[in-house]
């Protein structure tokens, strides 16, 4: 919610709260896992912290393919967007991102991959 707000400072609250709790021993869903590891390097990037993207996305990158759900893709669909921006041209960080995000959501499993037969 804070990253739709604009409150880039909350939503990296909120998500050290997340992680925190999940250090505690609360369950973690893979999928909310992997969307707050998306939505805190989004808020890295737009304050300015492409390093702070890097290292979300790093801790995303080992996420198993079947739980790459569309909603994980779309999000990082957006960051890809985001890091092909202006501010970023002539960042080799930003295209090594660039390329680590393609490479995941290409290894996602699709619904199509679901159907095919043997």
């Amino acid at each position: 919610m804070a990253m739709r707000t604009g409150d880039l400072d909350g939503a990296l609250q909120a998500a050290e709260m997340a992680d925190s709790a999940w250090a505690a021993g609360s369950p973690i869903s893979p999928a909310n896992w992997a969307q707050i590891r998306v939505g805190t390097g989004v808020a890295h990037l737009l304050k300015g912290n492409l390093e702070g993207t890097a290292e979300e996305l790093t801790k995303l990158l080992t996420l198993d393919p079947g739980m790459r759900l569309t909603t994980v893709t779309r999000y990082l669909a957006d960051l890809d967007r985001r890091l092909n921006g202006p501010r970023m041209q002539g960042s080799p960080l930003a295209v090594q991102l660039r390329q680590q995000i393609r490479d995941f959501n290409a290894a996602a499993l699709t619904d199509d991959a679901d159907r095919e037969s043997p």
